[in-house]
């Protein structure tokens, strides 16, 4: 399912992100990687990745998958309203402060 190049153990990746402080209060942290579809071509995705705890299992993780392209169309687009997204607001925001300072000098 993963492409062998960027494979490394999930607790390796935690210890790392855990000692830079990029990881969460709650323990999680977005995780991106490539996975291999059933046709063989590769698609890039991004996963929340959380450590818990489980009374019978022991420390298990727990993955909630996203494919990075269905993000940044949401980062453009809100669904729901179809008002702009955070993405899009912040680049138009941008632009108008750039033009508002060119006005201005």
């Amino acid at each position: 399912m993963m492409n062998s190049d960027e494979y490394v153990p999930l607790q390796e990746v935690y210890q790392r992100r855990d000692e830079s402080g990029e990881i969460d209060p709650d323990g999680s942290w977005i995780y991106h990687f490539s996975m291999r579809t059933k046709e063989g071509h590769f698609r890039r995705l991004e996963g929340l990745l959380s450590p818990r705890e489980l009374p019978r299992l022991g420390r298990v993780w727990t993955i909630h998958f996203i494919q990075s392209r269905t993000r940044e169309e949401a980062l453009e687009t809100d669904a729901v309203t179809g008002l702009m997204g955070r993405h899009s607001f912040y680049k138009k925001a941008l632009i108008a402060a750039a033009q508002d300072k060119k006005r201005m000098h």
